[in-house]
């Protein structure tokens, strides 16, 4: 179970932290807190975390977790609670 409430007035976003992580999290603050809660404390900060641009929303993610090719943008619209979404190299 999450710890984090979704609001629903605040929507969920994608945010990249690091180089290769992707979250969905209501704002940066929270997108840096599931980072860390994956990775170990104090791993990331916010200097780490940037919003997705619209334009990488729809670019096609394919990988060993995805058995079929999906997009960033409907990992997010899948998602219903705040948390990591997809890692790439």
């Amino acid at each position: 179970m999450t710890p984090y409430r979704l609001d629903l007035t605040r929507p969920l976003k994608a945010w990249c932290v690091g180089d290769f992580n992707l979250y969905a999290a209501e704002d940066a603050a929270q997108a840096l807190a599931l980072a860390n809660a994956n990775a170990g404390p104090g791993v990331y900060s916010l200097a780490d975390v940037a919003p997705v641009e619209p334009g990488q929303l729809d670019e096609k993610l394919i990988g060993a977790e995805m058995p079929m090719a999906c997009t960033l943008r409907g990992l997010l619209l899948d998602a219903k609670a705040p948390g990591h979404l997809a890692s790439y190299e």
